[in-house]
């Protein structure tokens, strides 16, 4: 396979070596590429970094990949440096080169000039919207990129093209002698293939070429913000990710991870409280984190916070210390690194939260040689609303234990289906034989609960994904001596919803859960409707203590762990 693309990659370059792309009469006069370095530090100031810029400007010709290499070691370009275009075109061959040592080195690109030489007038825009432009103060001043450095500048991590600038696309065409007939079709052909490999190897859609075909050698397809945006030649300058995640405790956040241009470390935690705080009810937590990537020391940053700014779509509010909404100040998270602070609102202000596409925060420190640190996020409005609503006080499912062995249950614990550990216990006083206790389960995440009875003996009775909006009740019977003759058949009611397709019944030390009883020679039917009982045969044992494990149509299992059915002779099942 390495062979394969080596060898894809040398026919590729060859045959785009004889195209040309050059677009307008000054494509020819223009001198060939050159580049420049300088670097901006006005950013600093509001926490964008230093930004070292590498400008290059002519036309790109066959020795231009060799200038670019040797200028990359010589400005010690780094992750982020970006390459600023303004050029008319010229090779393919050159362009795709220097696109793919561009993506290579981590670097940006963007459309511009080093100096004022153009107004910028892209006729993307309107003409009357010219006069109401501001102009840039320093570089990058609008530029343009035509033909062949469309293809260099897709080669960049993070590609921008700013409302001034130009960015165009045009058919490509022969320099020297021209082909002629089918031999200029099959070329042509070739090429357009070789370009559009490299568009898709560059993560940007396949219909670049459609665009380059709408038009004659000679004539630019100038593109729109929104027609760049969609085809992926230029990139957002962030992007957010919801997921929901568990801590400790069994305690359940919603995380947005958002990758910029300084990568993937902005972070947003939204929690109902903390850990300790449950009861705090209606209250939402929103942990803010922001790394500072080189930007700034974040231990001495956070020691001169005063103040944060959070911005919505069309609002903002700038918080202080002393704000209620400030639960934590400005701190350093141990387990990250990163820039922190927890901020605190009730549910009605966090829906109004939720209910914007676009959240920025930032961090204000008034005597540090950086100011500002910030971050954006895209907001998952219907996702956030959601998690919104879970933070309400909990409904609850009632839980009636039946004590049906010879000795006191002494511990009785729950906890939600698959969580990773039980929760407090939930008796006061034993439970005698012959008692009953009742319980309010709170009801976080749906129905379906795992139950742990504890009798005095030390021996242990579990329940597993039980639906206790189905089922108020389970009985608990203590473990007892070994059968005096083997267990006989039992009936397994099903009601639930759906068909029961399996039925396995295992003693709890074996490690398997066997065959399905169901699908026994001689077994009264292979599935157990909704609604109907069905009788099955546990395999002889020892004990009087088995497993019982059910499954429904479409792959949902109920499990009872640990039953004695030398006592039950019937068990039923609610399903999902």
């Amino acid at each position: 396979m390495a062979g394969f693309r080596l060898g894809m990659q040398r026919a590729i370059v060859g045959a785009v070596a004889a195209v040309a792309m050059a677009v307008l009469p000054v494509a020819a006069r223009a001198a060939p590429m050159s580049f420049l370095h300088t670097s901006d530090r006005s950013g600093v100031f509001w926490g964008q970094g230093v930004r070292d810029y590498i400008f290059a400007d002519g036309v790109f010709v066959k020795d231009t990949p060799a200038a670019f290499r040797a200028a990359l070691a010589r400005f010690h370009a780094h992750r982020g440096t970006i390459i600023v275009f303004n050029s008319p075109g010229g090779s393919v061959a050159a362009g795709l080169a220097v696109g793919r040592m561009i993506r290579k080195h981590g670097l940006w690109t963007e459309v511009g000039s080093r100096i004022p030489l153009a107004l910028g007038a892209t006729p993307t825009l309107h003409p009357g919207a010219f006069p109401f432009l501001q102009r840039p103060t320093a570089p990058p001043f609008p530029g343009y990129c035509y033909s062949s450095c469309t293809l260099a500048f897709l080669g960049g991590v993070v590609r921008s093209v700013s409302p001034t600038s130009d960015y165009g696309v045009h058919r490509f065409y022969f320099t020297g002698n021209q082909p002629s007939g089918a031999l200029a079709l099959a070329i042509g052909e070739r090429d357009m293939a070789a370009i559009i490999h490299y568009v898709r190897e560059m993560g940007v859609s396949a219909d670049f070429a459609v665009e380059m075909a709408k038009k004659g050698p000679h004539h630019v397809t100038h593109l729109t913000r929104q027609r760049m945006a969609a085809l992926r030649i230029i990139t957002p300058y962030w992007r957010t990710s919801w997921r929901i995640s568990q801590g400790d405790n069994n305690f359940f956040y919603l995380y947005g991870d958002t990758t910029d241009v300084w990568g993937k470390h902005d972070e947003i935690a939204v929690s109902c409280g903390s850990p300790s705080q449950r009861a705090a009810g209606r209250t939402i937590f929103m942990d803010l984190y922001v790394d500072a990537a080189g930007r700034a020391d974040p231990a001495s940053f956070a020691a001169g916070v005063t103040g944060y700014n959070l911005r919505l779509d069309r609002t903002g509010f700038v918080l202080t210390d002393a704000s209620p909404h400030v639960y934590r100040r400005a701190y350093v998270s141990k387990v990250t690194g990163r820039l922190a602070v927890t901020l605190v609102f009730t549910l009605p202000q966090f829906e109004v939260i939720a209910r914007s596409r676009y959240l920025g925060f930032a961090f204000y420190n008034p005597h540090g040689a950086v100011r500002f640190l910030d971050a954006m996020a895209t907001l998952d409005s219907a996702r956030l609303g959601r998690f919104a609503r879970r933070c309400l006080p909990p409904s609850h499912v009632s839980l009636r234990l039946v004590n049906s062995g010879t000795m006191n249950v002494t511990s009785l614990r729950t906890r939600v289906s698959r969580a990773a550990s039980f929760g407090p216990e939930r008796l006061t006083t034993p439970l005698a034989p012959g008692g009953t206790a009742s319980f309010a389960m709170p009801q976080y995440r749906g129905c379906q609960f795992d139950l742990l009875a504890t009798f005095a003996d030390h021996k242990r009775v579990e329940w597993a994904n039980l639906n206790l909006c189905r089922i108020g009740q389970v009985t608990a019977f203590s473990p007892a001596p070994p059968p005096a003759a083997p267990v006989g058949a039992r009936t397994i009611r099903n009601i639930g919803a759906r068909p029961i397709v399996g039925v396995f019944i295992t003693p709890p030390a074996q490690r398997s859960w066997g065959a399905n009883l169901l699908a026994r020679p001689g077994a009264a039917a292979a599935q157990i409707a909704p609604g109907a009982a069905g009788s099955v045969q546990p395999a002889n044992g020892n004990s009087c203590q088995y497993d019982i494990k059910v499954r429904y149509a479409g792959g949902a299992e109920e499990q009872r762990l640990d039953e004695n059915l030398c006592r039950i002779s019937a068990l039923s099942f609610a399903g999902p």
